[in-house]
């Protein structure tokens, strides 16, 4: 019964030292995992973040672009306006001339 019990007890310590090293493999292979799964949600965050972000360029490149355009097409308008004003200038000079000149000949 004494050696029984001495057969017992060895295999209980010997159950108790295997289920410590399992535990001891185990556990660092769960930090990993904890690790790694970490590491996606932050890749996921960042993914987010940067297509968010990528949206708000683009809405804003699109946005200057229109802002460009209506800047173009009031610099064409003005330098229009100011041809016709410098051939109305002239224009004008010219008729203000022709009446004049004859009254200078004289």
């Amino acid at each position: 019964l004494v050696a029984l019990l001495l057969e017992l007890a060895v295999a209980v310590v010997a159950y108790d030292m295997e289920l410590a090293v399992l535990r001891e493999s185990w556990l660092p292979q769960q930090r990993v995992d904890e690790m790694v799964e970490a590491a996606c949600r932050e890749a996921e965050e960042t993914a987010r973040a940067d297509r968010r972000r990528h949206g708000e360029v683009e809405a804003e490149l699109r946005h200057n672009q229109e802002d460009l355009a209506q800047a173009l097409a009031a610099e064409h308008a003005l330098r229009t306006a100011l041809g016709r004003a410098e051939a109305s200038a002239a224009a004008a000079a010219g008729h203000y001339l022709t009446a004049l000149y004859p009254r200078l000949r004289r």
